[in-house]
């Protein structure tokens, strides 16, 4: 029995962009592979949903797949070098790299922690101004 993992559905998605990309690019003039096109509409032919754009584009640079070289718009093409093709290393270190410290619950009690002390501080400091008030009366 052959022992195969599966990879995350947004690796996936990400690998599937950017082969679309890649082979869809022209080499420029300093051997560069560039991607030049609407890349809105590449997702709408690979059938990838249009809100999947700002999860998909971001990971490519964070895994340093590519690099954003020019901004479209209307009907001005973006263009994009295509560095290296993502690996399920590269997404995984990205996804590490991403993933908070601590989960939700610890911060919430950290900053409820660090309220209480500064409200004691407070408290205290204005005790002190108080008592030192009245005593020089």
């Amino acid at each position: 029995m052959e022992d195969t993992k599966a990879t995350p559905v947004m690796f996936d998605h990400c690998l599937l962009v950017y082969e679309k990309m890649a082979a869809e690019a022209i080499v420029d003039e300093d051997g560069d592979l560039m991607y030049e096109g609407h890349t809105t509409k590449l997702f709408q032919t690979l059938g990838l949903p249009a809100p999947y754009y700002s999860s998909i584009m971001p990971h490519l640079k964070a895994m340093g797949c590519v690099e954003h070289v020019r901004r479209g718009g209307g009907n001005a093409f973006s263009i994009w070098r295509m560095v290296t093709p993502p690996t399920e290393d590269s997404f995984q270190s990205m996804v590490t790299l991403k993933r908070p410290k601590r989960d939700k619950f610890a911060q919430l009690e950290q900053q409820l922690k660090d309220l209480r002390d500064r409200i004691s501080a407070l408290e205290t400091n204005d005790n002190l101004r108080t008592s030192s008030t009245l005593s020089s009366l």
